[in-house]
């Protein structure tokens, strides 16, 4: 039998992660932009509800837990069950409370003691943290001393687990503002986002060369141990999870756009598809990359990747503040073509597509309408 020995880079390959202090900081201006594009006034609150712990179906297995990216973006809230619960004071100031689940003597044994609550706070990035049944206590007294006029509005992501939570309390609920705040927050990325998002990125980086180097090493190798090459590496970089399931085809499996069974094994003369990238604290990468097994691409194979590698320049250079998305950085035009402009040109060049009497322009785009007139 044999037995591959996977090697993994070291760390001080990758371009700094940043630390815990940052980070924090970072979930406090996320959550002032997120409330403030939601609406929420003095006296009222928002209550966000975590994701749930899932189970296989007809056992008692975990599903690796992963935080619902909404609340992910608001603290660094890793907990099944849970609840974030943040108050707006009079002068707008945020005062935030992490709210997790009491755990049973047998919960302690199996999942670990919990830390006190200064930690949890301290690890949430929140200012506070207390338990999920207080979670109508400390609303009902939080509405109490409020100096509003009016009935305050209470911010949510799920109106009916906030009712069967805090039944019989008086407010006034609104469960639409605040995740569509959320998400408007999201769309812009401030430094340390942008820090995240590049040591993910770096991360998957090394870890497409570790599976590069895997084949080079044993040109017969299984497409689950790529896989395998590829997660070890974004683990030992620190990064558990996989922004999706990794798609590692070689051959034809390729050609399936979703191929996760990495069942095959490589072969000399084919070329393997690797779409692969872990994520960081929810900030993921996403890396596409084929390659041939025996590291040296044929004159068709060549063809098509320069074909690829011209679509892929083309966008990025369409991509300018500004742009449009379709017409240009997809589509664009023959004096500054995007990227499936680039693509058709490349391929009829290599006589992959006939262009018979056919414009560019009616090639890139489909159809006479879009084109130019004949």
């Amino acid at each position: 039998m044999l037995f591959f020995n996977l090697q993994y880079p070291s760390l001080s390959f990758f371009c700094h992660r940043p630390d815990a202090d940052l980070i924090a900081s970072m979930y406090t201006h996320h959550r002032d932009k997120a409330v403030a594009a939601g609406g929420a006034q003095p006296g009222d609150a928002i209550v966000l509800f975590g994701g749930d712990l899932e189970f296989r179906t007809g056992s008692d297995t975990e599903i690796l837990f992963r935080q619902i990216s909404s609340v992910w973006y608001m603290a660094n809230l890793d907990l099944y069950n849970c609840v974030l619960f943040i108050t707006v004071g009079a002068n707008g100031h945020l005062n935030t409370t992490a709210l997790v689940e009491r755990q049973t003597r047998s919960q302690d044994i199996f999942n670990g003691f919990l830390p006190p609550m200064e930690e949890l706070a301290t690890g949430f990035s929140t200012d506070y943290a207390g338990y999920v049944d207080e979670l109508d206590v400390m609303l009902q007294q939080y509405l109490d001393s409020s100096s509003s006029l009016s009935t305050p509005t209470v911010f949510t992501d799920n109106s009916a687990r906030l009712e069967s939570s805090v039944g019989g309390i008086p407010i006034n609920i609104n469960d639409h503002a605040m995740p569509t705040g959320i998400d408007q927050a999201r769309c812009v990325k401030d430094a340390t986002e942008v820090a995240m998002l590049r040591y993910s990125s770096e991360v998957a980086g090394a870890s497409h060369v570790g599976a590069w180097k895997a084949t080079k090493a044993q040109p017969e190798i299984s497409e689950m141990t790529l896989e395998a090459a590829f997660v070890g590496t974004s683990q030992t970089c620190g990064l558990r999870f996989q922004a999706y399931i990794p798609i590692v085809a070689a051959g034809k499996n390729g050609a399936v756009l979703h191929y996760y069974k990495a069942a095959a094994n490589t072969k000399p003369g084919e070329v393997v598809l690797l779409d692969a990238a872990p994520e960081l604290q929810g900030y993921c990468s996403d890396v596409t990359r084929t390659y041939p097994v025996t590291g040296v691409f044929t004159d068709k194979e060549k063809v098509v990747y320069n074909a690829v590698l011209a679509s892929a320049d083309a966008g990025i250079r369409a991509m300018k503040v500004g742009a449009d998305w379709n017409i240009d950085v997809c589509y664009g035009t023959e004096s500054a073509p995007g990227a499936y402009w680039a693509l058709t040109e490349a391929l009829v060049e290599a006589g992959f597509v006939y262009a018979r009497d056919a414009t560019m322009r009616q090639l890139v785009f489909g159809d006479a309408k879009n084109g130019e007139n004949t």
